[in-house]
């Protein structure tokens, strides 16, 4: 008698990052197995008059910072840099004095 076993692999699938207007230090991107825990990189992008925020998750809208994990899905996902704009305050404008 012979026994066979079936050997099965997960699928894989890409974890992609969008920098989203960041001109340099966007993470590489990684493939992941169906199922496995994958780690958000810490790697923080540089745009010119905005602060990082974290990244968001396209398909689910979470919100991830460096570090937090998510169970790979059985599809790509797509993590967008978010930004706030860094406002500069106007400086109030001078009342004229009046001389007499």
């Amino acid at each position: 008698t012979i026994t066979l076993h079936a050997k099965w692999n997960p699928r894989a699938y890409t974890v992609t990052y969008h920098g989203n207007g960041a001109t340099s230090n966007v993470p590489a991107g990684a493939t992941v197995s169906y199922g496995a825990a994958y780690s958000v990189s810490g790697q923080i992008p540089v745009r010119s008059g905005y602060t990082f925020n974290g990244w968001i998750r396209t398909d689910n809208n979470v919100r991830y910072t460096g570090g937090n994990t998510f169970s790979m899905p059985a599809h790509n996902v797509t993590l967008a840099a978010s930004w706030t704009v860094i406002t500069t305050p106007t400086p109030p404008t001078p009342t004229p004095v009046e001389t007499i």
